[in-house]
């Protein structure tokens, strides 16, 4: 029987591990395509927008070549005029000579670019979010692939420059140039894009929200299989269960009627024999005794474990119980209000006797334990703790396993018993290593008010 549970545990360790690694590397995968997406989607999204400011910048400039170049006069006068003429989604224009002074300016554009032209390789973008535009300022006629190196203009044989474009322009026919300063060098242009900046917080939004989404769904995957897993080992385990219980009630039929003989036979042969055959004779019932009580703890185990709950006073039931033993109990705390729980009376006596044998029995005869009752607004809480080697850690998955036991006549089934009944009613029940070595045995119950059924303490 023992050994079927053990197996049964690894299938479900691995079966833990390979989802578990499942999981991760699938969170993993969607986690960094969420972010490739969404990161090429707000690259897309610059690109577009950058597109949209040269494409602005372009079709004014176009405008202005067609315009006289002759700034005498004509820089202020069009300017006062030239905000009206720009596009719904152009906030400013300007076109500037090789000094970065104006040659005309439209709208919100600056009256001079000269602490931006070092920073212009062959573009300079510059992005506001909190104003909702994009600011381009661009050389007219940079070689390309020159990023960086000072800016130099080329000219065909006719004497035209190469424009934004690339394609020639100039001056119109008996247009005047005084100097070289007064050749357009860059261009300006504020468009407003505020539909870019909201798709743009939008991708961060979504780059921040998704991994959080796929991992909220991927742990609840996971709490999923845990209660899924919980509920198909309580079913193995009642079918394991049902299966001992069927084994047990064969072997108890077949074990009592044996033993009732036997013990018959005993007592006739203890009236004519005497001496060594009575030592022998005792031997003999102390071990039908045992086998006896080993019936019965097994079917104390497969029994219904919450039996018939009744309150029960938890103080005076402990003083009641150890005062029926003779156990070296060093210390018995207990709060100074009354603890009631809601448990068999029966049942209550078997968890108490089980875990306070145990304690008794830790580090031989005679070892001293302590107990400690501790409740709280909702819990009351037993602490059973002893002096002995404690619990070595490759056994301590196995010490509620029906059964299992390390001591030499001791049945393995105590521990169990007492772990089902309390479980039964909402509790829980522990052992751990106390803080100055042994164990330490904790049982939690629900505590309950006197009025929740017949009070009942005191005998145990």
């Amino acid at each position: 029987m023992k050994s079927n549970v053990v197996r049964s545990e690894g299938p479900f360790a691995r079966e833990e591990i390979l989802l578990f690694s499942v999981l991760a590397i699938l969170f993993a995968t969607f986690v960094v395509l969420v972010v490739l997406l969404i990161g090429s989607e707000r690259n897309r999204n610059t690109l577009l927008a950058e597109y949209e400011a040269d494409r602005a910048a372009s079709a004014l400039f176009e405008s202005f070549r067609e315009s006289s170049f002759d700034r005498q006069g004509s820089t202020q006068n069009q300017s006062s005029n030239a905000a009206a003429t720009l596009p719904s989604n152009v906030e400013g224009f300007g076109v500037y000579g090789v000094d970065g002074e104006p040659l005309r300016v439209m709208g919100s554009a600056p009256n001079a670019i000269a602490n931006l032209m070092s920073r212009v390789e062959p573009r300079l973008f510059r992005f506001d979010r909190r104003a909702g535009t994009i600011e381009l300022v661009r050389m007219l006629g940079a070689l390309p692939g020159e990023a960086g190196r000072p800016m130099r203009f080329r000219s065909t044989r006719s004497g035209r420059m190469l424009g934004m474009m690339g394609d020639q322009f100039g001056p119109p026919a008996g247009a005047q140039f005084p100097n070289e300063r007064e050749f357009p060098a860059y261009v300006y242009v504020k468009l407003s894009t505020r539909a870019f900046f909201a798709n743009r917080s939008l991708l961060t939004l979504a780059l921040i929200l998704v991994p959080i989404a796929l991992g909220v769904a991927m742990a609840v995957v996971w709490l999923l299989y845990l209660r899924n897993r919980r509920y198909r080992e309580k079913i193995e385990s009642q079918q394991h269960l049902v299966h001992l219980g069927e084994i047990a009630r064969t072997l108890s039929h077949e074990i009592k009627n044996p033993l009732s003989s036997i013990r018959l036979q005993t007592g006739i042969m203890r009236r004519v024999l005497d001496g060594e055959a009575s030592r022998e004779l005792t031997l003999i019932e102390e071990e039908t005794d045992r086998l006896t009580h080993l019936v019965e703890r097994i079917g104390e185990f497969l029994r219904d474990p919450t039996g018939s709950p009744e309150t029960i006073e938890v103080g005076s039931f402990l003083r009641d119980l150890v005062g029926r033993f003779d156990w070296n109990v060093e210390q018995l705390e207990l709060p100074e209000a009354d603890t009631y729980v809601r448990f068999d009376r029966g049942r209550l006596r078997t968890v108490l006797e089980n875990i306070l044998k145990n304690a008794a029995e830790s580090g031989g005869e005679g070892t001293p334990f302590s107990i400690q009752l501790h409740a709280s607004k909702q819990r009351a809480e037993l602490r059973v703790i002893d002096r002995g080697p404690g619990i070595p850690d490759e056994i301590r998955e196995k010490i509620y396993d029906p059964f299992y036991t390390t001591k030499v006549k001791g049945s393995g089934i105590g521990l169990a018993i007492s772990k089902r009944f309390v479980e039964s009613l909402g509790g829980t029940l522990s052992l751990q290593t106390g803080k100055e070595g042994g164990t330490e045995a904790r049982i939690s119950l629900k505590r309950v008010s006197p009025e929740s059924g017949a009070q009942a303490g005191g005998e145990a």
